[in-house]
């Protein structure tokens, strides 16, 4: 069975970090959020089931958004000039901005091409719907 593309069902909005995130985005496209937490099986005591005080927060969990290919987002390699720091992200109609951690090409050269972009939670206005 080939690899298929992610369905892309949540309108995505991009700023570069000089814009801010107040202002109209630079992007608007479309993509699909993933949450995994697998990533805290490392960083949990099963012991007490807590959390360890001295955690990495961007272990705790692998946020990513996949976007059609080619899709015009940057991580903090990608803009030096602005002191290495990733665009902001806003997935779907919630009020939770991301920042972009880093951004890789999935099936690159295929007709399933697609962008996977790694992401940190940057700001949360609550209550969150």
């Amino acid at each position: 069975m080939a690899f298929a593309i992610p369905t892309f069902n949540l309108s995505v909005n991009i700023w570069r970090a000089a814009t801010g995130i107040t202002n109209p985005p630079d992007v608007v496209t479309i993509g699909q959020l993933r949450v995994t937490p697998r990533a805290i099986q490392g960083q949990m005591d099963w012991e007490s089931y807590q959390i360890p005080s001295d955690y990495d927060p961007i272990q705790l969990f692998s946020i990513f958004v996949c976007l059609p290919k080619l899709t015009d987002v940057r991580g903090p390699q990608f803009d030096p000039t602005f002191g290495g720091v990733g665009d902001f992200l806003q997935v779907g109609t919630r009020e939770v901005w991301y920042k972009v951690m880093q951004v890789e090409d999935v099936a690159k050269g295929f007709d399933n091409e697609y962008r996977i972009a790694q992401l940190w939670q940057y700001l949360i206005t609550y209550p969150m719907q």
